[in-house]
C-alpha cells in the first residue's frame, strides 16, 4: 500500500531472491543465537532496504521505510520488556542482562569488553558487531543506524524504573557501542 502494488510486488520478489541467496550462503554449522539474529533482523531488513533501493525507491525513503519498521518492532520488545522488569529489583535485571548478553551475542558475532556493574548499574561496550559487519559486507553499512536507534527505542521503554544511555556507536565511527543501565533512583540531577 505504501508503494503501490506493482512496485510494492517487484520489491518484494527482489526481497525474496536477496534473502533467498543470502540464506544459501549461511554455514549450517553457524551458532544458533547468530543464526537468529541473521535470519529474524539482519538479512530480512538488508534484503527489504536493498531491493527498495534496486527498484528505484529514493535511499532515504527507503532507509525510512525499513527503519520505521525495525522501531515498530522494537517498540512492541522495549514493551513486553518492561512489563516484565515492573516489578523485577535491579540485582535480578543486572543478572539476566548478563546471561542475555553471554548467550543471545557469542563472540563469534561481537567483541564485548567485560561487563562493570555496581549495586545500580551495568555496563559494557561492544568493540565489534554482527549487525554493522554484515551490512557492510551487504553493501548496505547506513541500515545499521536503525537498529542502533532500536536501542534507544526498546530500552526507553524501561523508564523511569531503568535507565538507558549511550555515548556512541560503532556504526557513527566510535571506537565502540557503550551501553549503560542505571537503576533510576541511582542518577543524579544537576
Amino acid at each position: 500500500e505504501h508503494f503501490g502494488a506493482e512496485l510494492a510486488g517487484a520489491v518484494f520478489a527482489g526481497a525474496c531472491r536477496r534473502l533467498s541467496d543470502e540464506l544459501a550462503l549461511m554455514d549450517p554449522q553457524t551458532d544458533s543465537a547468530i543464526a537468529r539474529h541473521l535470519c529474524m533482523g539482519i538479512l530480512p531488513s538488508g534484503a527489504c532496504y536493498l531491493s527498495l533501493l534496486d527498484s528505484g525507491v529514493p535511499q532515504k525513503e527507503a532507509l525510512g521505510f525499513v527503519a520505521k519498521r525495525i522501531a515498530a518492532f522494537s517498540e512492541r520488545t522495549g514493551r513486553q520488556m518492561a512489563r516484565l522488569c515492573r516489578r523485577m529489583p535491579f540485582p535480578l535485571f543486572r543478572y539476566i542482562l548478563k546471561i542475555m548478553i553471554a548467550t543471545g551475542y557469542p563472540r563469534a558475532g561481537w567483541d564485548i569488553d567485560g561487563m562493570r556493574h555496581s549495586s545500580s548499574n551495568i555496563s559494557f561496550s561492544m568493540n565489534s558487531c554482527l549487525y554493522l559487519d554484515t551490512f557492510r559486507r551487504m553493501g548496505c553499512p547506513e541500515l545499521c543506524a536503525a537498529y542502533c536507534d532500536a536501542d534507544h527505542i526498546m530500552f526507553g521503554a524501561l523508564a523511569p524504573k531503568i535507565l538507558f544511555s549511550r555515548q556512541g556507536t560503532l556504526e557513527k565511527g566510535c571506537c565502540c557501542c557503550d551501553f549503560t543501565f542505571r537503576r533510576s533512583g541511582s542518577v543524579r540531577r544537576v
